[in-house]
C-alpha cells in the first residue's frame, strides 16, 4: 500500500500527539507541518525530517502532492481552514470542536456536502476501545433499553486553551458521546454553568440533555478539579455499565429480576452481577487516524462525520443558551443540519 502524503496544521498539544502517532503509522508520510511558532515547527521536524515547514497554514494546502491534511490549530481558525481544504479537494480530519459557533459549523455543512468533500471530526473518545466495547456489548444485546447516561470529565485549568470555555473544549466529548449511545439526538437541554478561575469563559458547566422516549443524559465539565477524571455510566434495561476512558475499562453490572431485596424494608434493591469486560489495549488516537486515512482513500465513510461535528457544537451552544438564560430548557435547532 502506497503512504498516504499527509500534511499537518497545528503543532500545540494536540497537534504534537498527531505528528507522534502519525509517524508510527505504515501508511502515512509526513510531507508537511506548519505552525507560526519556530520552536514548535523546529521539534516537528526533529520527528518527521523529510517535511517541509510552513508558517503558513495556507501555504501548506498548496504543498505539492499533498493528499490528506490535519487541522489541529485553534478553534477559532477551523472554519476558514477547512474552507481552503474543501476547496482544494483535499480530505480533511478537523479537530473538535468542529467550529467555534453553530452558525460557522452549518455553513462548513453546507459547503462540504455540496462539494462532495471527506471530512471527518477528531471526536476521538468514539475511538476509546472501552467506548468501543461498550457499543458492541449494547448492539448485542437485544431488547436493551437506554434509560440514563451519566459522564463526568474534569481537569485542572489548561493553559493551552485560549479561545473556548469547558463546554466546548471538554464537554463536547460527552455531548458527541451521548448522542452516539442514544442512536439519536436530544429534543431540549437545560443546563448551568459559570467562572470561578478565569474571566468571561465558563470553567465549569452541568447539563441534562433530555431524548425522545424518556431517556436522559447527565454531562458534568470542569476546569476546577486537581486532576483528571473522566468516567461514563450507562444505565439500561439490562444494566449498568461503568466506563473508565482514561483507564479504558468497561464493567458491567446486570439487573438480576430474580434476585430482589429490601433496604430498610422500604427500597427494593437489585443487586446483580458485576463482570468486567475486556477491552483491547490501543491508542484511541492511532485508531483515529487508521480510519481517516482508510476514508481519505475513499475505502470507508469518515468515522466521525461533518454532521456529527455540527449536531456537537450546536448542542454545545445549546448549552451555553440555557446556562446563560438561569438553566432555562433550549430546543437546540438541529434539523437546521438537514435544511443545509
Amino acid at each position: 500500500m502506497a503512504r498516504m502524503k499527509v500534511g499537518l496544521i497545528g503543532l500545540g498539544v494536540m497537534g504534537r500527539n498527531h505528528l507522534r502517532v502519525l509517524a508510527t503509522l505504515p501508511d502515512a508520510e509526513i510531507v508537511a507541518i506548519s505552525d507560526p511558532v519556530d520552536a514548535a515547527r523546529d521539534a516537528a521536524l526533529a520527528v518527521a525530517p523529510s517535511a517541509t515547514a510552513y508558517i503558513d497554514a495556507a501555504e501548506l494546502l498548496n504543498h505539492p502532492g499533498l493528499e490528506a491534511v490535519i487541522i489541529a490549530a485553534p478553534t477559532r481558525f477551523h472554519a476558514a481552514l477547512v474552507i481552503r481544504a474543501i476547496e482544494r479537494k483535499i480530505p480533511i480530519l478537523v479537530e473538535k470542536p468542529l467550529a467555534a459557533d453553530s452558525a460557522e459549523a452549518l455553513d462548513l455543512v453546507a459547503r462540504a456536502t455540496a462539494a462532495g468533500a471527506i471530512v471527518q471530526v477528531g471526536h476521538v473518545e468514539r475511538f476509546n476501545p472501552a467506548v468501543t466495547r461498550l457499543f458492541d456489548q449494547m448492539g448485542g444485546s437485544a431488547g436493551e433499553a437506554l434509560y440514563a447516561i451519566e459522564a463526568m470529565r474534569e481537569s485542572p485549568l489548561p493553559e493551552r486553551i485560549s479561545d473556548v470555555g469547558v463546554v466546548r473544549d471538554l464537554m463536547v466529548h460527552d455531548i458527541d458521546l451521548a448522542c452516539a449511545i442514544a442512536g439519536s439526538s436530544p429534543l431540549s437541554v437545560t443546563a448551568v454553568a459559570g467562572s470561578r478561575l478565569i474571566e468571561g469563559r465558563e470553567d465549569f458547566a452541568e447539563a441534562l440533555f433530555t431524548f425522545a422516549g424518556g431517556a436522559v443524559a447527565r454531562i458534568r465539565a470542569s476546569w476546577l478539579a486537581p486532576a483528571k477524571r473522566r468516567q461514563l455510566l450507562v444505565t439500561t434495561s439490562a444494566g449498568a455499565y461503568d466506563v473508565s476512558l482514561l483507564q479504558r475499562t468497561v464493567s458491567f453490572t446486570s439487573a438480576d429480576p430474580n434476585s430482589s431485596a429490601m433496604l430498610d424494608g422500604f427500597a427494593p434493591v437489585q443487586p446483580g452481577r458485576t463482570a468486567d469486560l475486556p477491552a483491547a489495549r490501543q491508542e484511541p488516537l492511532a485508531l483515529e487516524l487508521s480510519a481517516f486515512l482508510a476514508a481519505a482513500r475513499g475505502e470507508a465513510k469518515p468515522a466521525v462525520s461533518i454532521h456529527d461535528g455540527a449536531r456537537a457544537v450546536i448542542l454545545a451552544d445549546a448549552v451555553l443558551e440555557s446556562a446563560r438564560g438561569g438553566g432555562v430548557p433550549v430546543r437546540p435547532n438541529l434539523e437546521a443540519i438537514a435544511a443545509v
